[in-house]
């Protein structure tokens, strides 16, 4: 499938990551340090259109001078360069093809990448150091969203081992994708437990490795529990 990568920043995407970092995820707040404390307890449990100009101010004041053309051309320049192979890669590893013709990816100022797996859209952090392991893990995403969340056996599990699954999969990216990225996928740390047993059943699959298969065989684990 031939994809499109559409490369954009706005404040407004830019300010609905904060506010979405503040409001749905406060568990995973290694982010909290490029978030101050008075912006965090300002937006903490308000309503987005509530907070939005308090989070546009903070994002100007701050972020006024980046020359964010410059960081879009090194992104898309890394991006495009192997798109076409490591595409094929993902849809050969999921086992069907990518069901859409472009992904926007936005710039954000916050090194945290959310994802809406239902509009395409990825939030890219205008630092990243390897733009395309972030590209791959929240396509990953896409893929298992797409695909496989209606998997008998998937749909039986419980929205947080849905999740764990769904994280503890991108692991795949360091064996499947190395040629390609440039900075492991280390996963989260209540994952790694998960992750260890994929990789021992990965490996016993030798060369029968089947991306549908080592979903199932998870679920079976995490449905017996």
């Amino acid at each position: 499938m031939w994809v499109s990568i559409k490369l954009q920043y706005n404040k407004e995407t830019d300010a609905d990551n904060r506010w979405g970092a503040v409001n749905k995820n406060t568990n995973w707040d290694w982010w909290k340090k490029h978030i101050t404390n008075e912006l965090y307890t300002t937006i903490l449990w308000k309503e987005k259109k509530d907070v939005l100009d308090i989070i546009l101010k903070h994002i100007d004041q701050n972020f006024w001078t980046v020359d964010m053309k410059k960081y879009e051309q090194h992104i898309i320049e890394a991006l495009e360069k192997d798109k076409k192979q490591y595409i094929k890669k993902m849809e050969e590893l999921t086992k069907h093809p990518i069901p859409y013709t472009q992904i926007t990816c936005f710039f954000t100022t916050l090194p945290r990448c959310p994802y809406k797996w239902e509009k395409w859209f990825i939030w890219m952090y205008y630092k990243a150091k390897d733009p395309v392991r972030i590209f791959l893990h929240e396509t990953l995403h896409f893929q298992f969203h797409w695909r496989y969340r209606n998997n008998s056996k998937v749909k039986a599990l419980s929205t947080k081992q849905f999740e764990y699954l769904k994280e503890s999969l991108t692991f795949l990216l360091n064996h499947e994708f190395e040629d390609f990225i440039e900075v492991p996928d280390e996963g989260y740390d209540e994952h790694q437990e998960l992750i260890k047993q994929l990789e021992d059943y990965r490996i016993k699959q030798e060369d029968e490795r089947d991306f549908e298969k080592l979903i199932e065989y998870w679920c079976d684990i995490l449905l017996k529990k």
